[in-house]
């Protein structure tokens, strides 16, 4: 019998487009909480020096959490590859 892994709390950084309104899309992901939040102090210090250089920036970025099953995800993510995909990754 093949071993189940547990659904886990995924991190995630989420993005929405630059007025709020575009289909979210999933811009980083980690298992650990302090991994995904040193990436959003890391993309708001990026954000905030833009910012002060003139650039308008404006990111609808938000911090979120899913439950995922692993194993799906990766099923479903193999699924979506194509020949050449699935070569040059080797699944």
């Amino acid at each position: 019998m093949a071993k189940q892994i547990a659904k886990q709390i995924v991190y995630t950084i989420e993005y929405n487009g630059v007025d709020g309104r575009e289909r979210t899309t999933v811009d980083f992901a980690s298992f650990s909480e302090a991994e995904r939040d040193a990436e959003w102090e890391r993309l708001a210090a990026a954000y905030a020096g833009a910012a002060a250089a003139g650039q308008n920036i404006y990111l609808y970025l938000r911090k979120g959490e899913k439950v995922v099953d692993p194993e799906a995800a990766v099923k479903a993510a193999r699924a979506k590859l194509d020949g050449i995909d699935r070569l040059v990754l080797e699944v």
